[in-house]
């Protein structure tokens, strides 16, 4: 235990103890001090640096799902594309098979016309066909008038 001087009042090798002691309490704190705030400023920057890490990959995400959506997109295009070609050229050829079959028809239709025209045995049939359609009709309506 510090001694106490003369009158009550602490020698002078006390104060200049108490002193020292009192400057190095001052240091310590001071350093502690310094210590936290550089603690702080690297903790702050730690979390800034974190934040802009976690920007910079989101907007990399985002960019990179708008690319992959953009390939899916021209892609589907393409693909539209082609199909409709594909169905384009289905209705062209099946438009050229019915002209052909029409033509074809129509062509088999004129040879039979040609052939009533100069078979004399087929006019004479068709007029007798056509005689005994009315003659049908004739009966057909006699036979209705009578009660």
């Amino acid at each position: 235990m510090a001694s106490i001087g003369h009158y009550g009042y602490p020698s002078p090798l006390q104060r200049e103890r108490q002193l020292q002691l009192s400057r190095k309490q001052e240091l310590t704190r001071n350093d502690t001090l310094k210590a936290l705030a550089s603690d702080q400023v690297l903790k702050s920057t730690w979390d800034k640096s974190e934040q802009l890490e976690n920007k910079r990959a989101m907007r990399m995400f985002v960019e990179e799902q708008r690319e992959l959506e953009m390939e899916g997109s021209i892609s589907k295009a393409q693909f539209e594309r082609l199909q409709r070609k594909k169905q384009e050229a289905q209705e062209e050829k099946l438009a050229e098979e019915l002209s052909r079959m029409k033509q074809e028809q129509v062509r088999e239709e004129k040879i039979r016309q040609q052939i009533r025209i100069n078979s004399i045995e087929l006019r004479e049939l068709d007029v007798k066909i056509k005689s005994a359609y009315i003659n049908k009709e004739r009966s057909a309506q006699i036979a209705e008038n009578r009660p």
